[in-house]
């Protein structure tokens, strides 16, 4: 993995790489790649790796899954579990390690002096990329940031601070009096001015012999007792779901609309105990995710040779020109490395022709001038 992490790294870029930076990393595997193209590089890396831990539920839970004492699980799935935590751990230090040392090298180039400015400007763009990154790239996918908030912590905080303020303003506002029994005696002073007035509109408008009912004052539906200590008050009893031991099983009952004459109606149903997994407490929980077939292998070839879709699992491709940044980019260097070959090729071989045949011109007019000029006409 080591090889190939390096090959990606420090593939050749299409930008020019000034022979300082060649002289900086010739300590480094490759020579040919631009401080940022290497950086960026490096972080794509470190990103692809914080992902794959992170679908995998973070570094402990990673670890936790390749454990012997696992539930259901087979020694060759235990096994492939802890090939992929290794692999995910091996990319993720390698590739920190390797940030961390072409950081180093740009820092100590930028401090130097007689080098050009746009050298040091482009090693000091490569450095502040790393820096962005370098908080994140020093904590192992799944750890806790130093200074990260807890979110669900924070808010219970902000709701309890919340409740407390609304009671003191509302102490506050009410002189020590709570707002449901201000709002309680307000009203009921609009009643005592409203009732005689409503009691003798209704008398006017009574019929003559029959007794006017009595109208009772208006009652304030804020009338209740009310406690400003929550804490003395008791809870309600919580609301439960219970199900019946036993169930009715009927053809004739899973009617919506029934007719209200139909005999069938008339029939009792049939009363029949519930199954064992009907509810959720007492199902079978599937913890892992696990194929049906135990003959499927990841990387097996998805159809025979000679079919039209082919090899779409990448059997026998190289896992970084699929995850690296310079996967397309290495195989369209490896098309165009190939078509200048078959060029220089087809030079060399006209450079031999025209070679062999200026030869013969020049022997045949040493031997005979008329036959050499009669060849160079034609």
């Amino acid at each position: 993995m080591k090889k190939s992490l390096e090959a990606c790294h420090f593939a050749p870029c299409m930008h020019t790489v000034s022979p300082a930076f060649q002289t900086l990393f010739d300590k480094l595997p490759g020579q040919h790649t631009c401080p940022s193209c290497l950086i960026k590089s490096i972080i794509h890396t470190l990103r692809c790796a914080r992902t794959g831990i992170g679908r995998r539920g973070g570094i402990f839970v990673s670890k936790e899954k390749g454990q012997a004492d696992q539930p259901n699980s087979t020694r060759k799935a235990i096994r492939n579990e802890q090939v992929d935590h290794g692999r995910w751990t091996d990319l993720w230090g390698m590739a920190s390690v390797q940030g961390f040392r072409v950081a180093e090298l740009l820092e100590g180039f930028i401090e130097e002096e007689g080098d050009s400015e746009k050298e040091k400007e482009d090693a000091k763009r490569a450095v502040e990329i790393w820096r962005e990154f370098r908080r994140i790239a020093m904590v192992m996918p799944g750890m806790k940031i130093e200074g990260e908030v807890d979110v669900e912590l924070l808010t219970k905080y902000i709701r309890l601070m919340v409740v407390k303020l609304l009671r003191e303003v509302e102490e506050e506002d009410s002189k020590g009096v709570p707002v449901e029994k201000v709002i309680s005696k307000e009203v009921e002073e609009e009643d005592s001015k409203v009732a005689p007035i409503v009691r003798a509109h209704s008398q006017q408008s009574s019929v003559e012999g029959s007794p006017a009912p009595g109208l009772a004052g208006l009652r304030s539906c804020l009338k209740r007792k009310h406690t400003s200590d929550a804490i003395n008050t008791k809870s309600r009893s919580k609301k439960r779901v219970t199900f019946d031991k036993y169930a009715a099983v009927s053809s004739d009952h899973y009617n919506i609309i029934a007719h209200p004459f139909s005999p069938t109606l008339r029939k009792q149903p049939t009363i029949e105990s519930h199954r064992p997994n009907a509810f959720r407490e007492t199902r079978d929980r599937q913890k892992l995710m696990r194929r049906t077939s135990m003959l499927y292998k990841p990387g097996r070839w998805s159809s025979p040779a000679g079919y039209e879709k082919q090899n779409t699992s990448w059997r026998g491709t190289e896992w970084w020109h699929l995850v690296g940044p310079f996967g397309v980019m290495k195989a369209d260097e490896e098309k165009w490395e190939a078509q200048w070959n078959e060029g220089l090729r087809v030079a060399s071989v006209f450079k031999e022709i025209c070679d062999t045949w200026m030869a013969n011109r020049k022997s045949l007019e040493e031997e005979d001038p008329s036959d050499g000029a009669k060849c160079g006409s034609m």
